[in-house]
């Protein structure tokens, strides 16, 4: 014939020199040995050169004279049979050839190694012929466009190469599945780690983690399957081996390292799960769903769209991968915002008691010059914005006029299809509401155990005086304080959860409807053509935009990081101040008892370029002994009181206890009511149990009996005027039975009657039952009564 490097044999062509094939893999050439299909011989399976395709063209156009061919038998194979129509009515099929408007000849070749197309026209005499050992889209292209520069023509757009993109996807499917796969590997060999330092404890729920393991494990296998069904929905039936064989290297890679990386994953979310450890945030888990929900909501899209426009055998194929989207994205969705909830929650828990344990253990002068609504906005604001974080990542903003205008556009489409969506959104909007009632009613209560931990840390700031001067009513109210914040952690969560489950079940009946104008619309609505369906789709889609906007996030997100910068800041700032001692000083000083300043001098920190300074003060303090401190606005005798009760530390000079510089010890040995003194409602750090008949005689005395009464170490009320909840303060220190009594302007809020009894009375049987007696005051009237009188003026004692 005349071909003398056309072979019908591979051995031959071998011997003569025939090029290896390549296949593309792990985006570049690979040499790949292509297993033989015998059902393809011997068409598929002629190997030739350039040379002889050159001489087969010029015969396939006639311009070759001497040829073995008969002439009739080719003009014959290129004739187009009209009742073949491969597109519209201008491409047919003639003997193995495309004919395109009855003068253009092609055909494109190509098995999983080698690639050819050969084009031409026998009217014009021109012909291209492209021959590659690559199976490539690129080699039809790149025939056509020589094709059409011969004829004067502009080269056509590129076209896509399934290869090259299956290749980059599989490419990034195994870096993605191997990254996790990895980080998995990771903290799986931490968690061994756990275990083998017993920081990891067994928890098996029974039936209930019998059935999670159970359905988890089912979940895996039709997942597994689902994977594995894939070809055969892609591509019309095909196996996985088919497809090793034609697309790249890589798919077959990147499909191993999927099943190893989901495996790997529920190995190890199957180990966390029974083998717990206390505090485990998770974030590999959290991570982990994430990216199995993302993947779930967009196989629900695709699936959809390829619905739209397949046959019903293709439609149940894709239905099983529609729900498998479902259970992806909503399962993801459940678990990852239930763990989020209780990370979150645990976050707001910690953060608040890490402010409230270092504020307890502050210097009293450090306390005084934080703001106080500093403190009250960082535990009650700062920490609710991160709680309610989660609460606004899962909801989303409704625009009023984006769904309208949506309706409306639905509307022009197809009105019965409107009415259909209409009812079908009353229905999720019903069932929407009634989940939304169980969620709101754990919302308000847990807004009231916000409103009394609220009330403890107004306790805090108001009473931190008095906490600080007694360490075992501190821990008692610490222990108080942190139970209602538990408690508040505990409702917060199961109302966070709540609403978790009301935005799960939105997405869920929203995609619901969705699956219904796919699936159900074309059975009710028989005129609903594609188009319109598509058109329904798309707009249903678009409007999930205005109720879950990724807009919305931002300013909150924003919100929550200036939050957690002020946290941080208060805790940054009372950490240099923090020494708290955990040891209670529970006894009082037996016998004499000797409170010396030596050369005590107290500084304030300069403000605007000024300071006041106290000191230095040389004095002695003794039991049994009465002393009034006085002084004009300023003089420094409220600071003269804060150095002695050890609320102040002094700059120079010492204060000494019976011989000893103990500013615990000091603290603890005083019983104290300032001026603006602060009353719990509880009797803290007082051992008030069998005291009862000495709690009524003290009311009695106090005046307070028809007021006030006490149980279980609890006020019935402190609603009382400022002069009876000065009455009740000095209850207190009479419990707490402390060797010095303290009192700053106590007389000034009581009526003349009661403050001579003050003075006259109470003051000297302190002093007989051998208490040291200080009182700040300008009462000079009751001068007389006081063993010695210091006086303030400019910061020093003026005399005694």
């Amino acid at each position: 014939m005349g071909l003398n490097n056309t072979h019908l044999f591979k051995n031959e062509a071998i011997n003569a020199h025939m090029t290896s094939g390549y296949k593309i893999g792990f985006l570049k050439p690979q040499l790949y040995e292509a297993p033989v299909y015998r059902g393809n011989k011997p068409a598929g399976y002629i190997i030739s050169s350039g040379e002889d395709m050159a001489k087969w063209l010029k015969i396939q156009m006639g311009t070759m004279n001497e040829v073995k061919f008969d002439k009739d038998i080719i003009k014959k194979s290129q004739e187009a049979n009209i009742g073949v129509s491969v597109e519209g009515n201008e491409l047919f099929y003639a003997s193995g050839w495309y004919v395109y408007q009855k003068t253009q000849v092609s055909h494109a070749g190509g098995n999983t190694n080698y690639s050819s197309y050969i084009i031409f026209n026998p009217q014009e005499k021109i012909g291209v012929a492209v021959l590659s050992n690559i199976n490539s889209k690129t080699v039809q292209r790149t025939g056509f466009g020589i094709y059409g520069i011969l004829q004067g023509k502009s080269l056509r757009k590129e076209v896509k190469d399934l290869n090259i993109n299956a290749d980059k996807v599989a490419v990034v499917i195994m870096c993605i599945s191997s990254l996790i796969a990895l980080v998995t590997l990771f903290f799986m060999i931490k968690a061994l780690r756990d275990v083998f330092r017993k920081q990891r404890y067994f928890k098996f729920n029974g039936i209930k983690s019998s059935l999670r393991f159970i359905f988890s494990l089912l979940f895996m296998l039709g997942l597994s399957y689902c994977i594995y069904l894939v070809p055969q929905v892609l591509y019309n039936g095909v196996s996985w081996g088919f497809v090793f064989v034609w697309l790249p290297k890589s798919v077959e890679v990147a499909l191993y390292s999927v099943y190893i990386a989901i495996w790997f994953t529920y190995v190890y979310f199957m180990f966390t799960s029974f083998l717990k450890k206390e505090k485990d945030k998770g974030i590999l888990v959290l991570s982990l769903l994430s990216v199995l929900s993302g993947f779930g909501n967009a196989l629900i899209i695709f699936t959809i769209n390829m619905a739209i426009n397949s046959n019903n055998t293709l439609k149940v194929k894709l239905l099983i991968y529609f729900i498998l989207g479902i259970v992806l994205y909503v399962y993801g969705q459940k678990i990852m915002r239930e763990k989020l909830i209780d990370f979150t929650n645990e976050i707001v828990y910690s953060k608040r008691m890490e402010i409230v344990n270092k504020l307890l253990g502050a210097k009293y002068s450090k306390f005084e010059q934080i703001e106080k609504g500093r403190i009250q906005s960082t535990l009650n604001n700062d920490t609710e914005t991160i709680s309610r974080f989660v609460n606004i990542l899962i909801s989303g903003i409704t625009s009023a006029v984006t769904l309208i205008c949506c309706f409306i556009y639905l509307g022009t489409i197809n009105i019965y299809a409107l009415l259909l969506s209409v009812l079908i959104i009353v229905l999720i909007v019903g069932i929407y509401y009634l989940v939304g009632r169980y969620a709101n009613k754990l919302g308000e209560e847990a807004r009231d155990l916000q409103n009394v931990f609220f009330k403890f840390i107004s306790d805090l700031i108001g009473g931190f005086k008095e906490l600080s001067l007694n360490a075992k009513r501190k821990n008692e109210f610490e222990k108080d304080m942190e139970e209602s914040c538990g408690k508040y952690k505990v409702k917060r969560s199961k109302s966070a959860l709540a609403f978790a489950n009301m935005f799960v079940i939105g997405e869920l009946l929203f995609t619901l409807a969705i699956g219904s104008v796919v699936f159900i619309f074309p059975l009710i609505l028989k005129n609903l053509d594609s188009t319109s369906l598509t058109s329904y789709v798309f707009i249903l889609l678009y409007m999930t935009g205005p109720v879950h906007g990724i807009l919305n996030t931002i300013p909150n997100a924003i919100e929550v990081k200036i939050s957690l910068k002020r946290i941080n800041s208060l805790i940054d700032e009372i950490t240099a101040s923090t020494k708290k001692e955990d040891n209670v000083i529970d006894e009082n000083i037996v016998g004499n008892l000797s409170l010396k300043l030596k050369d005590v001098e107290y500084e304030y920190d300069k403000t605007d370029g000024q300071s006041f300074k106290v000191g230095p003060i040389n004095y002695e303090f003794k039991s049994e002994e009465i002393v009034f401190i006085t002084g004009g606005n300023g003089s420094g005798k409220s600071t003269l009181a804060k150095l002695l009760t050890g609320l102040y530390l002094p700059s120079k000079g010492e204060i000494t206890l019976n011989g000893i510089v103990s500013q615990k010890r000091l603290s603890e040995s005083y019983s104290t009511v300032f001026a603006d003194f602060y009353l719990f409602d509880k009797l803290y750090g007082i051992n008030y149990k069998g005291k009862e008949d000495e709690i009524q005689r003290y009311l009695e005395i106090l005046q307070l009996s028809d007021k006030v009464q006490i149980q279980d170490g609890k006020f019935s009320t402190t609603k009382l005027s400022t002069g009876q909840k000065k009455r009740l303060a000095l209850l207190v220190t009479y419990l707490e039975d402390r060797p010095i009594y303290l009192f700053d302007e106590w007389a000034a809020d009581q009526d003349p009657e009661f403050r001579l009894f003050f003075y006259d009375t109470l003051i000297p049987e302190l002093k007989a039952k051998g208490k040291c007696v200080i009182a700040v005051t300008h009462d000079d009237r009751y001068f007389n009564l006081a063993d010695r009188v210091i006086k303030m003026e400019f910061g020093k004692i003026s005399d005694s």
